[in-house]
């Protein structure tokens, strides 16, 4: 019987991983656990982990040098003794019936490299593309399908070495994309995942956000000229600019170098940069499928 591991990168979250390896290790699906070290100061140890409950294999490896959340992930996935593999964000939780659900469609269809579903954001469910079989026209033209968390890969099929590791946002993005390109992929109508929004989250930093679509872009820029032309291009830089003018605008609002009239100049400037780029999001939210969770 194909068993389940579930990768876990993880870096400075000591207090918040108990509780996803707890949701993890409850599954009898899963047989093996392993929670990628980042470079945490000071570094995880199994150790750590003795007050649980383990009847899955529970490991822990460090990377000796810090590769992010994607190369932690890649990490873990290729030492898991498993070809299943589940990721799960170390702030995340596992949903043990949807981790079900996404079990069996993956090891009742061959032919799928990834099966996933909606999550919950705190107590609101996501509204995910879904797809079933050949999805990189719909992942290209969005540029987004679903989150790591509660996503279940056959790691035979995943082309590891393609996926780019520099990415410090939207890696989720590029690993959907790089796996539909060539093979079949499957959304399942359950919840696999319930997501928690951390103070140190990538979704909240708005530099990691433009730097990574940034660099997403420019990866995938040839593969959207061909498939969808130059407009779709340019509406990918437009939210981009709408990006660049949160970081703008954050940077401004947090500078303490200036006090007075300029300190309120800088505040008047930042809300009007936040406001053009709310606007320029609500004018691009109609030309894509899913512009944002």
């Amino acid at each position: 019987m194909k068993l389940i591991s579930v990768v876990i990168p993880s870096k400075n979250r000591k207090e918040k991983i108990i509780q996803a390896l707890e949701s993890a290790l409850c599954n009898k699906l899963v047989n093996e656990v392993i929670v990628v070290d980042d470079s945490s100061t000071p570094q995880l140890d199994k150790s750590l982990f003795g007050c649980l409950k383990v009847d899955a294999d529970l490991r822990v490896i460090k990377n000796k040098k810090m590769k992010g959340a994607q190369g932690a992930r890649i990490t873990g996935a290729l030492a898991s003794k498993n070809d299943f593999v589940l990721f799960l964000d170390s702030d995340d939780l596992l949903i043990e019936d949807g981790v079900t659900k996404l079990y069996q469609v993956l090891n009742n269809n061959s032919d799928l490299a990834f099966v996933y579903s909606n999550v919950l954001h705190d107590n609101k469910t996501s509204d995910f593309l879904r797809i079933n079989g050949d999805g990189f026209h719909s992942v290209l033209k969005n540029l987004s399908l679903c989150s790591f968390s509660g996503l279940m890969t056959r790691k035979s099929l995943v082309q590891w070495d393609d996926l780019d590791q520099s990415l410090p946002a939207w890696q989720d993005d590029d690993f959907c994309l790089t796996i539909c390109r060539f093979h079949n992929v499957k959304f399942v109508d359950t919840l696999s995942a319930r997501m928690r929004v951390s103070v140190d989250s990538i979704s909240i930093s708005k530099q990691k956000q433009f730097i990574g679509l940034a660099l997403l872009i420019n990866k995938w820029r040839h593969d959207l000229l061909r498939e969808f032309g130059i407009v779709r291009l340019l509406l990918w830089r437009v939210r981009l600019l709408s990006l660049f003018l949160f970081v703008v605008a954050e940077d401004m609002r947090s500078s303490t170098d200036h006090t007075g009239f300029v300190r309120f100049l800088f505040n008047i400037s930042s809300y009007i940069l936040n406001l053009i780029g709310k606007l320029i999001r609500i004018f691009v939210r109609p030309f894509f499928d899913r512009c944002y969770v």
